[in-house]
């Protein structure tokens, strides 16, 4: 009986202490952390929550994301979950699609004029101009960016 007291006692404790102290409920509950922003991934803040890319990818999947374009922003939040804040308009990003269904997604979805996006971290850059690394994560891979298809493209597609 003593051991429930106490138990209680505590949990009133805490939720007044985080309640009055925005710092201390901060310390002891945690805040949203921002994984993405404007379409590309800050690798810092992804390896600090110990996700992976492939966890992300398919978080973002399961919320209808196909590339990084349409994503202004991707919260983990203290309970656990991404939230998705999704960009409007759209713009061209990285393919997050499993590398087997990738290929007919590039193709149809390549934006126009082709645009490249760094393979790590999705940031976009010229085309035109080479690219020795990525000044947002440093990596030296690229991709073809992609992009959403316009509602007669769509159209199109759904009758072939």
């Amino acid at each position: 009986m003593l051991v429930i007291a106490i138990i209680i006692g505590l949990q009133r404790f805490l939720s007044y202490i985080t309640e009055t102290n925005k710092t201390i409920e901060s310390w002891i509950e945690g805040e949203a952390v921002c994984l993405v922003r404007q379409g590309i991934i800050d690798m810092e803040k992804l390896q600090s929550e110990q996700l992976s890319k492939t966890e992300l990818f398919d978080i973002l999947r399961t919320q209808g994301i196909v590339h990084l374009g349409q994503v202004r922003a991707a919260y983990l939040e203290t309970s656990g979950k991404v939230s998705v804040i999704r960009a409007q308009p759209t713009r061209a990003g990285l393919c997050i699609l499993p590398v087997e269904d990738q290929d007919s997604v590039v193709s149809s979805w390549r934006s126009e004029p082709a645009q490249k996006c760094c393979s790590n971290c999705g940031k976009l850059f010229d085309a035109s101009g080479p690219m020795n690394h990525c000044d947002h994560c440093g990596s030296t891979e690229q991709t073809i960016a992609i992009e959403d298809l316009n509602p007669s493209d769509s159209e199109q597609q759904a009758t072939e």
